[in-house]
């Protein structure tokens, strides 16, 4: 278990210096939000090939639910890199208040790959022991699936109301962005939670995946996701058409399910 745990950090780091190199030659260093989709996918065909994995067809049907999300996730936040012009508010902030020039921020994608990797080794388990509850394995892949569907839904309807110039200075409450403020965050975290059930259907020894699901509620809601996006807002400075009453009344995280009545 301990090689299993040191060549997942190792191949993290690698990975994630690669993209610090990246930072330096664009200057944006937003390209760790990129590395942090693609990560999942990279780790778990790590796991396949290099300690010869023998998969079943459910083994099969993880991989590819695993390698559509994470990919997803990382193609979407490829295409958001290349049409920014410049560095993203978040990583200017936190340059400015640790002092970090784009050589020294190379911490940042240090501690992202430990983060990363901690959170990558419910993919081995899943990938590497045999399914005995069919149930939990079905519910867990369905559940997957459709949050996998749903997070790309509401990613797409969010580019879309941008891309519309009549939307300018406007809050987008449209689609399922009408039910919850950041339905992707929301959706991206039920992914987790499926990768937890799907872990419990090896055996209840698949509930240790549960840190990784609590770690992931806890960073979108009260670290780096929400409260960054919503700082303005929550100081009660709302720049938007309609963001005062949107903040009121749509939930932050989770799905306004009395609106769908």
């Amino acid at each position: 278990m301990m090689n299993i745990i040191l060549t997942t950090y190792l191949v993290g780091l690698i990975f994630f210096i690669f993209l610090w190199l990246v930072s330096l030659y664009t200057k944006k260093s937003s390209v760790i939000d990129i590395g942090w989709g693609f990560h999942f996918s990279i780790i778990s065909i790590f796991y396949t090939t290099y300690y010869s994995l023998n998969l079943s067809l459910k083994h099969g049907i993880i991989l590819f639910l695993i390698l559509a999300w994470s990919c997803r996730l990382g193609c979407y936040l490829l295409i958001r890199y290349i049409h920014e012009n410049k560095e993203d508010k978040r990583y200017e902030k936190i340059k400015k208040e640790w002092s970090a020039t784009n050589i020294s921020f190379i911490k940042m994608f240090v501690f992202q790959s430990f983060i990363a990797s901690s959170l990558s080794f419910p993919f081995y388990y899943l990938l590497s022991n045999p399914i005995s509850n069919d149930l939990l394995f079905s519910l867990g892949s369905s559940l997957m699936l459709l949050s996998l569907v749903l997070e790309s839904v509401a990613d797409f309807q969010l580019f879309k109301f941008k891309k519309d110039k009549n939307n300018k200075g406007k809050v987008c409450n449209r689609g399922l962005w009408a039910f919850s403020r950041h339905p992707n965050y929301f959706f991206e975290w039920m992914v987790w939670v499926s990768i937890s059930i799907i872990s419990m259907s090896i055996d209840l020894k698949g509930a240790f995946s549960l840190y990784a699901v609590v770690f992931m509620y806890t960073t979108l809601n009260h670290i780096s996701g929400i409260p960054f996006l919503e700082e303005d807002a929550r100081n009660g400075i709302f720049k938007k058409e309609g963001e005062e009453e949107y903040f009121k009344n749509t939930p932050a995280f989770f799905i306004d399910l009395k609106k769908l009545i």
